[in-house]
């Protein structure tokens, strides 16, 4: 292993004097702000002479990137090892972000880092970093987020790197990580991308200094932009301060002051346009044009605010200033200054009444209003992300996500193309050409991007919208309409959908302004990328498969809704694709359906449901093949009862996993066991009320056909019940056919298997099994067999009364007493049923995974095994049953042992024995 280790970083030292040795600056590119840090495994599993050749392979690295970002960059490094016996977690850092800004001040600290030596925390340094290291950076706020780690095996808190994972993404944190001699790929995958791929993981078999360079500066620079194009970071005094600094931006763009509310020592934010400018030699050059500074006041109140924008007259300038103002409120949010949730919501109004204004009055808004709206709704998502922080109500979103197409209906366009990119929200407005022609459809970009949304058209993970020629009305043309684009990075700031398990990913929003589209015969095409930023923990889940469906809200009924819109999968450019008909705003619905696999539980419930099976074919071949049991009324009941349990139990085995994605073929699962165990709850009602008529009335004949009667009333009552259940489902409920149809699968990889996946749940069966759910289960099968399980537990109390307080007579001893004890027999068989479908509940109403793992195991037991356990009372615990097979089956061995070839007269050899019930 060690001389594997030193090879590769021999590799990587030589590769770098090829690559890094050169002073190869960039400075033609955009380049954003960048904090690196290296995370280096101390552990003692390293050898010596290894962690010098770390200690190389880290000078040439950080000279690498150095030379290439320049001062864009600040480089810290972290050693880690962890729970050492005089501290827990033990980390030497040789210098912090922002502390080295030399080549040579990181070589010198670099070359005195010593090895600690002991065990391998990966998690705790890689929590310290997002936790302490990054925000002790003097470019936190705007920087962007890059983290370098190098182990060589296994951490003692890998458990936990998914949960790292999914924190380092929402903090914008891009993560490699190199793997050296006995290096764990599946830890060093969850490390750099959630363990999706291997993008970012670098190992003895691919590693390259190189490949890790250009990775971060690619990452972090853009495009190849010119001087001319650019206005470089600069210092811009005002009357109200000393200077602010605005960093690097793009001609024609409006930067916001670096100084911004979240400070408590910032008193004024401010704006500033980047401008071009000709020479008189007809060189074009950027500028900061300090003409256009706009400085807001800090200290604002968001009640005074809103009271302002509802009482006083709007024009243009006014909703400026006071969007202005909003924006300036919401900076603190992220710093939790002032009454968060009481200026979110207020800051929200404000928006919300300045639009309904602009489009009543008709009111002219400036791109800086736009520039402003998107960085204002960028900090509402922000504190929206914190529950804490926030008490918006669904239709507070509502109103905010309709006030949004209010602004930009109205903006005064200086060019032909007005594009912001925000954090979390694009913004794009053109202004339609004056001659349309049929084959050039309106294509709007976008995408999400490091800590930003880009709306331009190249690069990868795009999202598109592309509007037909066709649809776009000639009077729109002529009246110089807009075609308007929104792009949000998620659905944070619109309704949650009726359903909790379904939640809302990105989504766009077009529209043509002043004239409203719908029923297109062209439709709309909006293609969105997949993402694996819904896997859940594979070690709750051993597969995830992502369900999607395209949707639009709805902003008269605040949800939102499906027609009108279809929905399909490109697997090859993976990519779901929404065809609609209309304009508004639209998003993919994802619900990641988990598959949890018990393998004990699994074989357990087969072996149980096989024999239940063998146990009731058996009583049904004994109690049929003997003329004088299959005569009698109570065990013509008891066969009733078996052909009912028998039909759900081959049904339960065969089809309650089995969905295939069909949703009608798993409704229909669903009818027949509701139908089948109805039936044989009421079975049980009836066998109940023949014993107690039998024992209370001392009635013994009750009547000729009185099995067939019963008959036909408990299959006419159950099928009645099962079949309003799925007309209510579908019918009364409104929603619920069209919430479950025209989902689809969006399949992670070629070989994963789909083949259990179903439509998501609805009010009819569960999104787990193929079995009633919601108010289905509750009304078409609980209360009735709670109704037939409390009748026959009162009868039981009755009957038991009767019993004790009037004994029957010396000549109807012997019957009651057969009697009586069929009616223990009937009291634990609906006991046992009972207690079987109570603990079905918790597993069709709760999402906790403890909750259903502990009634998973008590429903497939007691469910398994209750055919065993009806073939035990009505066959092994009758002792006149028991004598008819027993006889049956000591005449077969006799006859065997004599090699007895007479036959016996045609008659079965369970038609031998006598019974009176």
């Amino acid at each position: 292993m060690f001389w594997c280790i030193k090879e590769v970083l021999v590799i990587l030292i030589v590769n770098a004097s090829v690559t890094g040795g050169k002073n190869t600056t960039i400075s033609p590119y955009y380049c954003n702000y960048v904090d690196v840090v290296f995370v280096v495994d101390g552990s003692g599993s390293i050898f010596g002479e290894t962690f010098e050749t770390i200690r190389q392979w880290l000078t040439l690295m950080t000279s690498s990137i150095y030379d290439k970002l320049d001062s864009k960059v600040q480089i810290g490094i972290l050693q880690y090892s962890g729970y050492s016996s005089f501290r827990r977690n033990e980390f030497e850092i040789p210098f912090r972000l922002g502390d080295c800004l030399s080549k040579n001040c990181m070589e010198k600290k670099i070359i005195n880092m010593t090895q600690i030596r002991h065990g391998t925390y990966t998690y705790s340094a890689l929590k310290r970093i997002v936790e302490v290291e990054y925000p002790h950076s003097p470019r936190a706020n705007f920087s962007s987020k890059s983290l370098v780690l190098i182990t060589d095996g296994h951490s003692n808190d890998g458990t936990y790197l998914l949960d790292w994972y999914h924190e380092s993404v929402e903090r914008n944190v891009t993560s490699y990580a190199i793997g050296i001699g006995q290096y764990n790929l599946t830890e060093l995958k969850i490390i750099a991308n959630g363990g999706v791929s291997e993008k970012n993981v670098f190992t003895n078999e691919n590693i390259f200094l190189s490949d890790i360079s250009l990775s971060l500066v690619e990452d972090f620079c853009e495009e190849n932009f010119t001087a001319k194009d650019i206005c470089r970071e600069s210092k811009v005094r005002s009357k109200h301060t000393d200077f602010y600094i605005f960093k690097q931006a793009i001609v024609n763009t409006l930067v916001p002051s670096k100084e911004t509310c979240a400070n408590p020592d910032v008193k004024y934010t401010a704006s500033i346009r980047c401008v071009e400018k000709k020479n008189l030699d007809g060189s074009v050059y950027a500028y900061f044009d300090k003409t256009t500074l706009m400085e807001v006041l800090c200290n604002i109140s968001s009640y005074d605010l809103l009271i302002e924008v509802k009482t006083k007259r709007a024009n243009t300038s006014s909703v400026e200033r006071c969007i202005a103002s909003a924006n300036a409120i919401s900076q603190k949010f992220s710093s939790q200054r002032g009454h968060v949730k009481e200026d979110v919501t207020n800051v929200v109004k404000v928006v919300n009444v300045l639009g309904i204004k602009i489009k009543k009055l008709e009111i002219e808004v400036t791109d800086t209003t736009m520039y402003y709206l998107i960085w204002t709704t960028d900090n509402i998502i922000i504190a929206a992300m914190n529950s804490n922080t926030t008490n918006l109500t669904e239709r507070d979103k509502v109103l905010f996500a309709e006030s949004l197409e209010f602004f930009p209906s109205n903006v005064i366009m200086m060019r032909d193309k007005l594009t912001i990119s925000g954090q979390r929200t694009g913004f794009e407005a053109r202004m339609l050409e004056s001659e349309l022609p049929s084959a050039n459809p309106i294509v709007f970009f976008g995408r999400i991007h490091n800590s930003t949304v880009d709306l331009r058209s190249d690069g990868a993970q795009l999202v598109k919208s592309i509007i037909p020629a066709s649809a776009v009305p000639v009077t729109a043309i002529k009246n110089s309409s807009k075609a308007i684009f929104y792009f949000h990075k998620n659905g944070i700031l619109f309704p949650k959908p009726h359903n909790p398990t379904i939640h809302v990913g990105q989504i766009v929003s077009t529209q043509i302004s002043s004239t409203k589209l719908k029923d297109l015969s062209d439709p709309i095409k909006h293609s969105f990328p997949h993402t694996d930023k819904d896997r859940k923990d594979e070690n709750a889940c051993s597969q995830t498969i992502p369900l999607e469906r395209c949707a639009y809200l709805s902003i008269p009924n605040s949800k939102w809704k499906f027609d009108g819109c279809i929905t399909d999968i490109d697997q090859s450019n993976n990519l779901t694709i929404c065809s609609c008909n209309h304009t508004t705003n639209f998003a993919i619905l994802v619900q990641t359906y988990c598959v949890k696999r018990n393998f004990a539980l699994d074989v357990i419930g087969k072996i149980g449901c096989i024999s239940s099976i063998i146990g009731l074919s058996l009583l049904l071949t004994i109690y049929i093949s003997s003329r004088t049991l299959r005569t009698n009324d109570l065990n013509q009941i008891h066969i009733h009862l078996s052909v009912c349990l028998l039909l759900a139990y081959i049904t339960f085995i065969g089809g309650v996993e089995r969905s295939n994605d069909n949703y009608i073929a798993c409704a229909a699962v669903g009818f027949i066991l509701q139908l089948s165990l109805l039936c044989a709850w009421g079975w049980m009602l009836v066998e109940f009320i023949t014993i107690y008529r039998k024992l209370v009335t001392v009635v013994m004949s009750i009547g000729e056909k009185y099995v067939l009667k019963c008959a036909i009333l408990v299959y006419s009552i159950s099928t009645s019940i099962s079949g309003v259940t799925i007309i209510v489902a579908h019918t009364t409920i409104s929603e619920d056919s069209v919430q479950n149809l025209n989902w689809k699968i969006r399949h992670n990889t070629e070989s994963e298997d789909y083949s259990h996946v179903r439509s998501l749940d609805s009010h009819y069966i569960s999104d787990r099994l193929c079995w009633l759910h919601s108010y289905s289960l509750y009304f078409g099968f609980l209360v009735p067999a709670g109704i037939v399980l409390c009748i026959n537990v009162l009868g039981f109390f009755l009957l038991l009364r009767k019993i004790c307080r009037h004994p029957p007579d010396l000549g109807q001893r012997s019957v009651n007493l057969q009697l009586k004890d069929h009616v223990f027999r009937v009291a634990t068989l609906s006991a046992v049923l009972g207690l079987t479908w109570a603990f079905a509940i918790p597993l069709t109403t709760t999402d906790n995974q403890h909750v259903n793992l502990v009634f998973d195991w008590l429903f497939s037991l007691f469910n398994a095994f209750q055919g065993t356990f009806i073939f035990f009372i009505f066959c092994v615990w009758r002792k006149e049953v028991r004598d008819v097979w027993l006889r049956g089956i000591g005449n077969r061995i006799r006859s065997s042992l004599s090699h007895n070839k007479v036959k016996s007269g045609g008659r079965s050899p369970f038609q031998t024995g006598t019974t009176t019930m």
